[in-house]
């Protein structure tokens, strides 16, 4: 698949090229499509790293004259790429100090789970699908993945057979689920937004979970159906006291200086991620009201990211030895740069298929009309 796909890149691109142009299209616009149906291929098929594929699609776009070099990198700059930046090295935090460990501990360990084999696999999809709306997916995964082979690894639960691989499947499809709750649960949900923002439009924090909270939900239900019913997995014979993840939770001992500062700085965050939308609600004026327009205006998730990222730097975990909540080497550690130029890859190229100045975006205008 990757070798059909390393050669059917540069063929679609070639084939557009030499083509006729479509009704409406311009000879730039050609190029445009040959480079996204080019970057299309080599995305699906993976025939090279997908971020080092969204690097060469910016490159083209600027080579082939589509857009000037400032235009074809400027999505490096975008809202969204600053804000995931700053939410990356926030989760990161969490995770480094041990705080997302034991969220997942105390979900995990409940009296709800009580010991029962289906309990815990639903523990553990809720328990995902709780964290990915504020985390990254894959980081929420990796969290709870690394509890649930410790678990199997505990019962020696055999390989191959249906009921670790559901663990783990709810695991995935969990935090496949919460992400879609937030804005910032996944980087999907950010694109999607970008793009309606850049045609005037406005999609709120709690607009956005309005419809998309009641959506997770119906995912999460549906998923338990689809294990419990559908794949039927056997439980195992042996199974852990419930006592065994309390017991987890105890040796990580009390709450560190790291945790609490994480801790405080993602409810901080989070609230000001929402004061935009909650302000309004309470003031007489509304939208209209002065400190509503002042917060619209200045106080972007963007700029709440980055603000709250920066604190970590200079909140201190032992002041004594000038020690910090986060340093920059670790922070460059929990930024997910392939996202992000995925991200910017996407971007650039959604503008320049959508363009009335290339043709591409007439002629898809057009063909959905009719």
């Amino acid at each position: 698949m990757k070798r059909a796909g390393l050669w059917l890149g540069p063929l679609l691109f070639v084939v557009s090229l030499l083509a006729p142009p479509l009704e409406g299209v311009t000879p730039v616009g050609m190029r445009t499509l040959g480079i996204f149906l080019w970057t299309a291929a080599w995305w699906f098929s993976e025939a090279i790293p997908i971020p080092a594929t969204s690097l060469f699609a910016l490159a083209m776009l600027a080579l082939c004259g589509v857009l000037s070099v400032a235009d074809a990198f400027s999505t490096w700059a975008n809202w969204v790429i600053i804000f995931l930046l700053g939410a990356f090295i926030i989760g990161h935090a969490m995770t480094l100090h041990g705080l997302t460990k034991r969220m997942a501990y105390l979900m995990a360990g409940s009296s709800l789970v009580g010991g029962s084999p289906w309990r815990l696999v639903m523990m553990f999809g809720i328990g995902a699908a709780l964290m990915s709306p504020v985390l990254s997916n894959v980081i929420t995964t990796m969290v709870f993945l690394s509890i649930a082979l410790g678990l199997a690894k505990t019962l020696n639960l055999e390989r191959g057979t249906r009921f670790p691989e559901v663990m783990f499947l709810s695991i995935a499809w969990g935090a496949t689920m919460g992400g879609i709750a937030t804005p910032i649960g996944a980087p999907t949900n950010l694109i999607a937004i970008g793009a309606i923002n850049s045609l005037g439009a406005r999609v709120g924090f709690l607009q956005w979970m309005a419809i998309a909270v009641p959506m997770s939900v119906v995912g999460l239900v549906v998923m338990f159906l689809v294990i419990r019913y559908v794949l039927r997995p056997e439980p195992p014979q042996q199974w852990l006291s419930p006592s065994y993840l309390r017991d987890e939770l105890k040796k990580l001992g009390p709450w560190n200086r790291g945790e609490q500062i994480s801790a405080a700085v993602f409810l901080v965050a989070m609230c000001l991620w929402l004061l935009p939308d909650v302000l309004p609600l309470v003031l007489a004026g509304g939208r209209q009201h002065p400190w509503s327009q002042w917060v619209s205006g200045h106080l972007d998730w963007s700029v709440t990211a980055i603000i709250m990222a920066t604190s970590l730097f200079v909140l201190p975990v032992d002041w004594k030895n000038r020690e910090f909540a986060m340093t920059w080497d670790e922070a460059v550690k929990g930024v997910d740069w392939g996202n992000l130029a995925l991200i910017a890859g996407a971007l650039a190229l959604g503008n320049a298929l959508a363009s009335r100045d290339v043709g591409l975006g007439q002629f898809f205008e057009q063909s959905l009309i009719s």
